[in-house]
């Protein structure tokens, strides 16, 4: 029986390897996003399932893997997974700001917020 574990391995040690200049047709922006950095992974995958993972790179260039499913019509709705993946970085941001040195690098500042 056919996984997609593996594609989505490499995907995620290919968006590791190289980083935040990652682009297509592995890695694309979301639009419709009041983070501004929200991206999506897309590991080649069979068929129609369409592997999806939103994600953000952090201020340290680190990704921060926030909401995972399959494409459109099969499990990850992007009028969920979109405030869902924002909800999720907010939360791991105000855990970061406790840190010292953390909180002049807000997310979300400078965005202009979520075009309709």
């Amino acid at each position: 029986m056919w996984t997609p574990q593996p594609l989505i391995e490499q995907a995620i040690d290919q968006l590791a390897e190289v980083g935040p200049t990652l682009g297509r047709p592995l890695v694309d922006t979301l639009e419709h996003s009041e983070l501004c950095n929200l991206k999506e992974l897309r590991p080649g995958s069979r068929g129609r399932s369409g592997i999806r993972m939103l994600f953000a790179f952090d201020p340290d260039r680190s990704a921060i893997l926030l909401v995972a499913g399959t494409g459109p019509g099969s499990g990850l709705d992007e009028d969920e997974a979109i405030p869902l993946a924002e909800a999720r970085y907010a939360k791991y941001w105000a855990a970061k700001e406790r840190r010292p040195g953390d909180e002049d690098r807000r997310p979300f500042a400078g965005h202009q917020g979520r075009s309709t």
